[in-house]
């Protein structure tokens, strides 16, 4: 087994995908290598061949290689079942059988090779080319890999196509590949630029008020109601909510299916709740005021109070919507925005316990609201847990630990943080 091999095979122990090179016409290289044919992927050794043999899907893009060992592929026979890649839109499907020195042959009369990684190919006459039907009218007036820079070989009389990088760079085709079904499934990504940028911008956007509202709570301080955390969030997950269900094209994974509708959900019913508290509170004031002005109460009550907001939410809409830029959950992203989940839930745990309970003890209607919403909380928590980290692990010992590692860890920061904001409250009464 030859360096790349081995170097492959020590980084599937870690993260079940690989980052490509954009750069490494017309083979497809890691971006941990130089773009030499000598460091193009090899299907039929090593640890692509590994990926082929425990992996239910094998997922291609311009980006990465991508593959799924854990959870449910979707199917007609699971919820929802439009779901299928083969009722998709978007998606064609081809017979494609393992050969040597490329991923797959189609079983048609094209025998086209997909990914190869020797000698990359063109006809004199792109005419003679033999391609599979559904593949030939959707790449109709395409440039099939033209350009100088694709470094394909002219051979006289070739009549059989490979596809190759620059048909995922150039045409932005993505391929699923099911090894066991012996299944190519295609398509071209049209997702616009102008929603990847909106995207990134609102995540980083979020973010920052994460941040912002962590300290808050540090501070022992609320966080008033704006409607860039509350309004904003709710106008995007109902967006894609209805984006979904209608034409869901990039999800593969039953478990991603079903964690996104949680997610979802949960994001839209806390800003509904949010938007009500904003509303009541406004009425509320309003109340104050009038009594205040007819002199029925003291003007230190016609203060308005503070309306409620949730970093929860915020970060399940940032796990929304870098699922969507990834097109799955299982992305970079995942950890550590699911370890300030774990974190900000484990802090509410031991304020609602610690605080609120015994030391400082408030209505029993206000405390079943508040461990309702813990409750659902931990409930999401476990959720992405269970379906996000199933999809992003290569095996259950991996599952396991890095599980268990998030819940070790957020538990420990979320005691750390609850016991400094404790000592800076009893600073302030003292």
């Amino acid at each position: 087994m030859h360096t790349y091999a081995r170097e492959a095979q020590r980084l599937l122990c870690y993260m079940p995908f690989l980052s490509l090179r954009e750069d490494s016409f017309p083979w497809l290289v890691s971006t941990k290598y130089l773009p030499y044919q000598s460091n193009a992927l090899d299907w039929n050794i090593g640890a692509m061949y590994c990926v082929q043999l425990t992996s239910s899907i094998i997922r291609i893009n311009k980006r990465t290689i991508q593959w799924f060992i854990l959870g449910q592929t979707s199917s007609t026979e699971s919820w929802p079942y439009i779901l299928n890649t083969q009722n998709m839109p978007g998606w064609n499907n081809l017979s494609c059988t393992p050969i040597a020195g490329a991923l797959c042959e189609t079983q048609d009369e094209s025998k086209m090779l997909l990914f190869p990684n020797s000698l990359v190919d063109l006809p004199l006459n792109f005419d003679d080319l033999t391609l599979p039907q559904e593949m030939k009218n959707a790449l109709e007036n395409k440039t099939l890999c033209s350009s100088p820079n694709a470094n394909r070989e002219l051979k006289a009389g070739d009549k059989r196509y490979e596809i190759s990088l620059c048909d995922l760079v150039d045409n932005n085709l993505e391929f699923v590949y099911k090894p066991y079904d012996g299944k190519i499934y295609w398509r071209q990504n049209n997702i616009s630029t102008t929603w990847l940028v909106i995207s990134t911008l609102l995540t980083l956007f979020f973010f920052t008020k994460v941040c912002e509202h962590m300290l808050l709570l540090l501070q022992q301080q609320k966080g008033n109601f704006t409607h860039s955390t509350s309004t904003i969030p709710l106008i995007i997950s109902v967006y894609l909510c209805t984006q979904h269900a209608t034409n869901q094209t990039f999800m593969l994974m039953y478990d991603e299916v079903v964690l996104h509708y949680i997610l979802l959900t949960y994001v839209i019913v806390q800003a509904t709740v949010q938007m009500g508290c904003r509303i009541r509170t406004i009425w509320k004031f309003k109340q104050y005021n009038e009594r205040a002005l007819s002199g029925h109460i003291s003007p230190k009550e016609s203060e308005q109070p503070a309306s409620i907001t949730s970093i929860s939410s915020l970060l399940c809409i940032q796990l929304l919507l870098t699922a969507e830029m990834q097109n799955s959950y299982d992305n970079p992203f995942l950890n550590i925005l699911t370890l300030v989940f774990g974190i900000r839930n484990f802090f509410k745990f031991m304020n609602l316990t610690q605080t609120h309970i015994f030391d400082k003890p408030i209505n029993k209607r206000t405390i079943i609201f508040k461990f309702l919403h813990w409750f659902i909380d931990t409930c999401v928590f476990i959720s992405i847990l269970v379906y996000g980290f199933t999809v992003s692990s290569d095996s259950y010992e991996t599952y396991m630990t890095t599980c268990g590692a998030i819940m070790f860890m957020s538990f420990l920061t979320g005691t750390a943080l609850h016991v400094h904001s404790s000592q800076g409250r009893k600073t302030k009464i003292s």
